[in-house]
């Protein structure tokens, strides 16, 4: 048995080496990013985000609710085309819980990566599928979110430069632009495995290629009307110049890996929005915080804390049903502690003559 609890120790050691150099740098970046934002801006006070809540009207909250689930439901279903694109075989229903409880916990409080590869794992662990598979699995999520986002943005782009991109810059943007969607193009139709920079890249199928950007679009294009919505329309641009800011503030966001991209998201939107007034920018982002992420982390914790409990229910009622038959020697003078359910497939093991050592005696 110790020998099966090494792979899983060994591999909880690295996860917790690296949430700690994440929380190293997520706590460092938070903390510059929020005195750069007190130093430029006046923070939001209650009563202007309750003047904000309440011009807002109930339609345009029902609205933004709307399009949160809308962006939501598009954000669980990145993990069951994942998990097919790795050919593991689960339940929808499961892949869809464990998106959704990973993304919503992980994007409230910062580290996405380690945060939602650990919240995978808890929710989808099985014999065949453990702490590395679901390590794997974030990444896939995270590629896939980040090619959509980009192929959008160049969409964007070369739809109307000159609203995004800064002026003396709209060519080189449509060169890159350009650039990205012919490779996002080879890579669809070559497929198979590469080589870059001595590492073997595997491309996922065009069918998942193309479930991937969709499913990025379905996600951002919502989100980003949940923000637009909330916005001053006296002073908004039009949707598509949000839609390219609100993309770059989130890629922003995830780099800093703060708490919700926490500081870095504001920034970049007060930076790339300068027309609207800080004040109501300011109170547009925290309501748009309480609704776009503040209901889904709740749902989150539901889900999470539901399979933690049905999980642990499971457990206690395979172990009443244990026979009282076997017994554990003391080896060095200990007492070998196994888990009761572990125990009783051993102990088949044991009547078929396989581990004698377990059979009581």
């Amino acid at each position: 048995m110790s020998d099966q609890s090494e792979p899983v120790a060994a591999s909880l050691r690295t996860l917790g080496g690296k949430l700690a150099m994440q929380l190293g740098w997520a706590a460092t970046a938070f903390a510059l990013l929020l005195y750069l934002l007190a130093q430029t801006v006046e923070m939001p006070t209650l009563g202007s985000v309750a003047v904000a809540f309440r011009s807002s009207g109930s339609g345009q909250l029902l609205l933004a609710g709307l399009l949160t689930a809308l962006s939501y439901l598009s954000i669980a279903l990145y993990d069951p085309v994942a998990l097919s694109a790795m050919g593991r075989g689960m339940r929808l229903r499961d892949g869809l819980c464990a998106g959704l409880a990973a993304t919503g916990i992980g994007q409230t409080i910062g580290f996405g990566a380690v945060t939602g590869a650990f919240v995978r794992w808890r929710m989808l662990r099985r014999p065949d599928f453990g702490l590395q598979q679901a390590v794997f699995l974030s990444v896939r999520v995270t590629a896939g979110f980040f090619l959509g986002g980009s192929v959008l943005l160049a969409l964007l782009v070369l739809a109307n430069p000159k609203a995004i991109v800064p002026v003396g810059a709209t060519v080189p943007a449509v060169f890159a632009t350009a650039l990205l969607l012919g490779g996002v193009a080879y890579l669809a139709a070559r497929g198979g495995r590469f080589r870059l920079a001595g590492f073997s890249v595997s491309v996922p199928s065009r069918k998942v290629l193309l479930c991937q950007i969709g499913l990025a679009i379905g996600d951002l294009v919502p989100a980003a009307a949940v923000f637009y919505i909330l916005l001053p329309q006296a002073y908004a641009p039009d949707f598509a110049t949000v839609l390219a800011v609100y993309v770059g503030a989130m890629y922003l966001g995830l780099a800093a890996n703060t708490p919700g991209g926490l500081g870095a998201f504001e920034l970049a939107c007060l930076t790339l929005l300068p027309d609207i007034p800080t004040a109501d920018m300011l109170s547009t982002l925290v309501l748009y915080r309480l609704i776009y992420n503040g209901g889904p982390f709740v749902l989150a914790l539901v889900l999470l804390g539901r399979h933690e409990f049905s999980a642990r229910v499971r457990a206690d009622h395979s172990a009443a049903r244990l026979p009282q038959v076997f017994s554990l020697p003391e080896v060095r003078g200990e007492i070998l502690r196994i888990n009761k359910t572990q125990l009783f497939a051993e102990a088949g093991l044991a009547l078929q003559g396989d581990k004698a050592f377990l059979v009581a005696h």
